[in-house]
């Protein structure tokens, strides 16, 4: 019996690690991949999503199209010529962000877990590593 309850208590921690080992990645507040990295807070307006967007030497991006998905639609508008773009969103937790079509966060399990989230506002940076890889051509 007391085998059984020890084998019983390992499975448990098991079980309960995997899921955090699961889960944990989809509760950070960053993202890096080859072609950006996105990082974000949360405040502000509740729904409303705030973005600046840079390149890898932090000059702003005008012009680019930023869109949110969540479910089955989504949100999107340009960066004005500070980078920065406000988007008002329907729902409050999204699972995608796009740059100009190119997915730069992509989180599909957060409708399930409820983050990222722009219930409280957002406040987002992404910072593009590889501007030609979004079709972004830059003048300087």
């Amino acid at each position: 019996m007391k085998k059984a309850l020890i084998v019983l208590a390992v499975l448990l921690l098991l079980a309960a690690g995997g899921a955090g080992f699961w889960i944990w990645p989809h509760l950070q507040t960053s993202a890096s991949g080859p072609e950006a990295e996105v990082s974000w807070t949360y405040g502000g307006t509740p729904r409303i999503a705030e973005v600046l967007v840079f390149d890898e030497h932090d000059h702003p991006l005008q012009g680019v199209f930023i869109e949110f998905e969540y479910g089955d639609s989504g949100s999107g508008t340009n960066s004005d010529y500070e980078g920065r773009a406000e988007i008002k969103l329907e729902e409050s937790v999204f699972h995608t962000v796009r740059v100009n079509g190119a997915i730069v966060l992509h989180r599909p399990r957060a409708a399930m877990i409820g983050v990222p989230s722009a219930a409280d506002g957002l406040r987002m940076k992404i910072r593009i590593k590889k501007p030609e890889a979004f079709s972004i051509y830059l003048d300087r």
